[in-house]
């Protein structure tokens, strides 16, 4: 082994790369490292200067100067890799070895030696050692390698401080060459590098061959024993084993075995066993939950962590806790060698780092390529869901409101005093201890337990009657007093004053809002408090308190760690100790003695502004709005006062202070701050947080959090990108700010410039597409869009493979973008896909993009069909190949003698394609299009027949239905007959709500089918109430329903609406609110849902949920007002675009409108008409308009409001709602 460490000594492999350009003068080219004596390895990028010649120095053998003869770099562009020829004449190197890692969830140490100083001293190379661990979770998917780093930067640096490390060789304690340094890049936070690994190395016969030739062979898979896992990761994430290992105490109610899970009913969807047959379909959508405190998420999600546990999964807890990271998860996802993992976010909104977007768009689909299916469930408050929407929650999961009406939340209280107090039941009876102990479920257990185990139970209730119902405080005071704490809370006699809280109570409050910590830390901040209360000649320190809360049962001791029992202990005690009774204004000496406390030390303020922003949350949520002001106002003064110190703790505090930094610039009570508080707080932190390379993640997570973004966060992310834009992990900020709308005009140059210089310098890497995506997506001056061009088609190479359809896409959709550059990129496209890499591998979604351009001349788009075609025909499948079928059916222009091959492709795909892919009702749709019908219907009938349960028959169905008119009589006759029978064979399955709905629309039903139609429409949304399509399709009939039949549709429709939001509720609504025959209540409660959504949703889409609403003749005063409110403020969103007349219509008809919001109707209608007036529907809009302004001539002399048409260009302003 001796002589085998020796053979791969490090120093003798180091090699300086020179290169002399045309004048002769030697110049730094890269790091390098000998494979052996005349073969090196080096970063691909050096090697870019057609014409120049290069030499390596050895520093580590001896100052001769060896050329290298050949340079080759890696055939495929993203690896970038080099190898190099050398001249005869130096010193005899053996033969080095390499190999490849496994990817899994551990780090492995690495040396490497290279030269960031990029120059030579007096023609004696300056080197650096490298020192750190290889985090072999890292990139997931790729073929690079995150090297962390425990060396410290060249002090005498400036910009990278590894710049120049480039092409060094990575090598292990064993000295095997596992990869070459590439790039800076600090993707967490930490000082870190990017590597490429050599797993790619095989795919070049020239590499491979050169190796051989030289000796340099590979070691066998496994050599290398990586080290045990990052604890800090395993502590954010968990697996389901280790939670219920820490089920102690209070929260052991989670489990099963302590207190039997209440379902809310097989028909509700979150349901258990509903919510785990969602997430195990395999499909992208994950589940979020949404309730208030003490609802039953965290129970529910723990029911389907059970479910998904016993069916094998690996089941992995996302730790409430602000310094998750999604490369944390990745990591986690990557080790645990399961083919299905669930990932469970509890309290979403408390990862603020955990970016929804990269876990939607990167870290899922690249797992599902490699075999490993991810779902998620998360949880989150009603008042926090906006918060997790701006972070892009609606990528990834479907809102699932959980179940909070009485009768549910009943019986889980009588279920939890039966477990919880068994002795308290048989004395006072199931009815009288559930009285007292309130109507939510968590504090009645924590209320049951107090009863049983503070021996209450041989009392009779009357003894206990003075503490109000469901007042989990008052029996907190009742533990104090039994354990002789409590002296009593001061009360005021003056109707101005408030009850000044206890001091027990605010250490309690203290104890509660520093966990979890370590016990030591919170009895350390108990004891400052206590001694900086003053006054107070109190009898008992940190320790004791910490006892007696555990004692109490509202803190559980896992692992030297203090866990409060449930969130919502904490959220009552902060609010009685902040803002005690009457709970109108913040008593300012307990804040102050509280906020001192927190202050003393980092962590536990970090710790304290996460419980205070839930706090915030829930009060603006559930108002009175004047509680949360004066909560804020406080909060304000107190950070005015405390900036000096309070930034001076923070700015040396690492991660801590940057969590905390974080939670007051996006969160309530603390967010609103002016510049001079920013300067001290934020502006402190950021300048350590930049030197040590981790201000990046704490910029884009405020940036994704906050909307509107202030103007200081702003300034503080571009100034960032002009002192570090270098940075590689600049990516996730360029992102950030280019995808937000409104930047100033100086700004959005300055984005701009630094995201082309980013993505010109990282053609390869990950975000680069999306960069390239979102650039092409801007407005433009002709000088900037022609950089942008010239970035685009300098990107797109032969060997690009990563996000090229997107990009394709968006550029050919550019209007503005001029032919000859048009035409370069559709020939830079066709040579790509003509190249020898392309037959195996899937270029569907490339081809798609080009095929969708309307711009092709008659050659290009010939050329491009044969390739699609041939492609095809090689009979492989992908995801996109029904996609590339419809494409070419749907494509004009296509060749003549193309057409029978296009033909043959589509009845092919159509017969014999998987047509569970949505693509395969496309395909079936066009082909009956564009085909004989009637030779491609008779095709399909006859499949249909023969074949009758095959798996593409509702595709088949649900096409022939759609194409019924289309069809001979007798055709579409026995596809309604096959429709039917069909139906009656498989009530149960997932596509009857969309077969029912062609078969619904089919023109001319005869009443006898129709009404069979119906039943089977109602008898499936009773057995399946979830199938929001068959509810639209269902609720949109306009004929055939009778009026019980609509009710019973609506009741089911209700039900599912007030458990779901997002987009899936748009169609459902709109559907519901054109049913004339429901009753008064329906209609109520359905206006109230759609009411709701759109106070939150401004989005185009949910135009048809407004017109419904405004049209609706069951509003009463309250919701007339709503509406309007609503509808101004989306017509405020959108100005005056083509889609927004129907809303502009609807207004002007509505007989509720003030005055003056009439008038400003009438001049958003007069602005749409001066845009758009030459569109061919416009005419309604001014037939409308014209009678509007006749009655409002008739109804008033003319005066200034009544001169309602602005000048032209002039701004409409929103009036103030009339009182």
């Amino acid at each position: 082994m001796a002589d085998l460490i020796a053979a791969q000594q490090p120093l003798e492999r180091v090699a300086m790369v020179v290169r002399r350009g045309s004048d002769g003068v030697p110049r730094f080219a890269a790091s390098g490292f000998v494979l052996a004596s005349r073969l090196a390895i080096c970063a691909g990028h050096g090697f870019t200067h057609p014409g120049d010649s290069y030499e390596v120095r050895l520093p580590g053998q001896s100052p001769q100067r060896l050329p290298v003869i050949a340079v080759l770099r890696h055939r495929i562009d993203a690896v970038d890799l080099a190898l190099l020829v050398l001249g005869e004449g130096g010193p005899v190197i053996p033969p080095a070895r390499w190999g490849v890692l496994p990817r899994t969830v551990e780090s492995v140490p690495f040396i490497a030696i290279g030269f960031p100083d990029h120059a030579s001293r007096q023609d004696v190379p300056k080197t650096r050692q490298l020192t750190g661990a290889i985090l072999l979770g890292s990139f997931l998917g790729s073929h690079e390698m995150e090297l962390s780093l425990s060396s410290p930067a060249p002090l005498e640096s400036s910009g990278s401080p590894w710049r120049g490390v480039s092409g060094a060789g990575v090598i292990t304690q064993d000295g095997v060459l596992v990869g070459v340094c590439t790039s800076h890049h600090v993707p967490s936070g930490a000082a870190s590098l990017t590597a490429t690994d050599l797993s790619q190395v095989s795919r070049d016969p020239e590499f491979v061959r050169l190796l051989a030739e030289h000796g340099v062979e590979p070691v066998p898979p496994g050599d290398t024993v990586p080290t045990p896992f990052d604890p800090a990761v395993r502590g954010r994430v968990r697996t389901h084993a280790e939670v219920v290992r820490r089920l102690l105490g209070r929260r052991s109610f989670l489990d099963e075995e302590h207190l039997p899970f209440i379902h809310p009913g097989m028909d509700h969807a979150s349901h258990p066993d509903r919510l785990f047959a969602q997430l195990r379909t395999g499909r992208s959508r994950g589940a979020l939950l949404v309730g208030p405190a003490g609802s039953g998420k965290t129970r529910t999600c723990f029911e389907v962590a059970h479910r998904a546990d016993r069916a094998g999964w690996q089941v992995l807890h996302v730790q409430p806790d602000s310094a998750v990271t999604v490369d944390d998860v990745a990591a986690c996802v990557v080790s645990c060698g399961r083919p299905w993992v669930l990932l469970v976010l509890d309290y979403l909104d408390a990862c603020p780092q955990v970016d929804l977007r990269v876990l939607a768009d990167v870290l899922i689909p690249e797992a599902k390529r490699r075999g490993v299916t991810v779902a998620c469930l998360a949880s989150v408050r009603p008042g926090s869901l906006r918060t997790v929407q701006l972070r892009g929650s609606s990528r990834l999961l479907d809102e699932i409101y959980v179940r909070e009406d009485w009768p549910h939340q009943s019986a889980i209280i009588d279920q939890v005093v039966h477990r919880a107090a068994p002795e308290t039941v048989r004395r006072w009876g199931n009815e009288a201890l559930s009285e007292i102990c309130g109507r939510r479920p968590v504090i009645a257990l924590l209320i049951a337990l107090a009863i049983e185990e503070q021996g209450l139970a041989h009392d009779t209730p009357g003894v206990v009657a003075s503490i109000r119902p469901g007042e989990l405080l008052d029996w907190l005071r009742e533990g104090m007093r039994r354990d002789a704490l409590a002296t009593g809370p001061v009360l005021s006699s003056s109707p101005l004053g408030i009850t000044t809280p206890a001091i027990e109570q605010l250490a309690f409050t203290v104890a509660v809002a520093a966990s979890p910590q370590s016990r030591m830390v919170v009895e350390q901040t108990i004891d400052t408090f206590l001694t900086g209360a003053g006054g107070f000649a109190v009898p008992f320190g940190g320790r004791r308190v910490v006892d007696t809360l555990i004692s109490l049962g509202w803190l559980d001791e896992v692992g030297g760690q203090l866990i409060v029992v449930h969130d919502i202990v904490t959220d009552e005690l902060l609010l009685q100790s902040l803002m005690p009774s009457p709970g109108w204004s913040v008593d300012a000496a307990a804040a102050d003695a509280l906020f001192a406390a927190f202050t003393q030390h980092a962590r536990t303020f970090s710790v304290f502004t996460g419980h205070l922003r839930r706090l915030a949350v829930d009060m603006a949520a559930h108002g009175p709005a004047h509680r949360i002001a004066a909560l804020e106002r406080y909060c304000g003064e107190w950070l005015t006062a405390q900036v000096e110190p309070l930034g001076h703790l923070l700015a040396g505090a690492g991660d801590d202070g940057g969590q905390a930094v974080l939670t007051m610039v996006t969160s309530q009570p603390w967010q609103g701050f002016d510049r001079s508080v920013w300067n001290t707080l934020v502006g402190r932190w950021l300048s350590r947080a930049e030197a040590d390379h981790t201000a990046q993640p704490f910029l884009t997570a405020a940036l994704r959090g906050m909307d509107p973004a202030p103007a200081f966060l702003v300034e503080a992310s571009v100034e960032w990108l002009l002192r570090r834009g270098g940075q590689t992990d600049t990516e996730h900020l360029l992102l950030a700010l280019i995808e937000r709308p409104g930047l100033p005009p100086r700004t959005e140059d300055l984005v701009v410039d630094c995201t082309l210089a980013w993505v010109s310098a990282r053609p390869d890497w990950r975000h680069t597409p999306a960069l390239l995506k979102r650039l092409l997506g801007m407005d433009h001056s002709s000088d900037r869009l022609e950089r942008v061009v010239a970035c685009v088609l300098a990107w797109l190479t032969p060997y690009r493979s990563l996000g090229v359809a997107p990009v394709i896409r968006k550029f050919l959709q550019r209007a503005d973008i001029d032919a000859v550059a048009r035409r370069k990129l559709v020939h830079h496209c066709l040579a790509w896909l003509r190249s020898d890499l392309r037959p195996a591998e899937n270029i569907g979604p490339e081809l798609c993009a080009l095929l969708e351009d309307d711009h092709l001349t008659d050659p290009g788009r010939a050329t491009l069909i044969r390739s699609a075609l041939d492609w095809l025909e090689t009979g492989q499948v992908y995801p996109s190949t029904g996609r590339v079928v419809h494409r070419l059916l749907s494509t004009d222009g296509c060749p003549p003698e193309l057409r029978p091959r296009v033909i043959a492709v589509a009845r092919w795909w159509a017969a014999e394609g998987p047509a569970v892919h949505p693509a395969g009702s496309r395909v079936l749709g066009t082909l009956l299009s564009t085909d004989s019908v009637a030779d491609a219907a008779a095709l399909l009938l006859e499949r249909l027949r023969s074949q009758p349960h095959a798996q593409s028959g509702p595709a088949i169905l649900l096409r022939l239905l759609i194409h019924c008119e289309e069809l001979t009589p007798d055709q579409a006759r026995t596809a309604v007959t096959l429709a039917f029978t069909w139906l009656d064979s498989r009530p149960d399955h997932e596509t009857v709500g969309s077969v029912l709905g062609a078969l619904l629309r089919v023109p001319d039903l005869p009443s006898a089918q129709l009404q069979r139609a119906i039943r089977l429409g109602c008898a499936a949304l009773l057995s399946r109430t979830d199938d929001h399509v068959l509810m639209a399709v269902m609720l949109s009939q306009p004929h055939g329903l009778t009026r019980d039949q609509a009710r019973s549709i609506a009741d089911v429709s209700l039900q599912w609406l007030a458990c779901h939001g997002g987009k899936v509720q748009r169609p459902v609504l709109a559907s519901f609110l054109t049913r004339p025959d429901l009753s008064v209540e329906q209609a109520r409660i359905g206006i109230d849902i759609a009411l709701n959504r759109l106070g939150t949703d401004r989005s185009m889409k949910s135009r048809s949920v407004l017109s419904g609403v405004l049209r609706h003749p069951a509003l009463d005063e309250d919701q007339r007002s709503r509406a309007v409110d609503n509808a101004l403020s989306w017509l405020e969103a959108h100005d005056t675009g083509p889609k927004v007349r129907l809303v502009i219509e609807d207004l002007l008809a509505f007989p509720a409108l003030s005055p003056s919001q009439r008038v400003h109707v009438m001049r958003l209608a007069a602005r749409w008409l001066t845009r758009h007036g030459d569109l061919p529907y416009a005419a309604r809009l001014r037939s409308a308009l014209d009678a509007e302004t006749r009655r409002h001539a008739s109804r008033e002399e003319p005066s200034a409001e009544s001169a309602w048409l602005p000048p032209a260009g002039a701004p409409s302003t929103r009036p103030a709602r009339d009182l």
